[in-house]
């Protein structure tokens, strides 16, 4: 058991601060910058990872299991 098991203790040990403060998406930043925001999407969504796999596994669940538009036009019980 550590020597310090009381709340202070505990508290102290979880209050993580990361050194750095954390970028937010650079599309919402001012002055545009074009560049920036190609090369934070391009970063987040073309390489292989948890957030990509998700996306192509709803896509094609969406391509497989969903009715076709023409379907979904009038609200029927055989699509629902």
């Amino acid at each position: 058991m550590p020597p310090e098991t009381g709340v202070e203790g505990e508290a102290a040990r979880w209050h993580f601060h990361p050194g750095s403060e954390v970028e937010n998406n650079p599309l919402f930043a001012w002055p545009p910058q074009p560049m920036a925001v190609l090369n934070w999407y391009r970063a987040y969504w073309l390489v292989i990872s948890t957030t990509t796999v998700s996306l192509l596994v709803a896509l094609v669940a969406v391509w497989l299991w969903a009715p076709q538009l023409t379907q979904t036009g009038a609200l029927a019980p055989g699509w629902i």
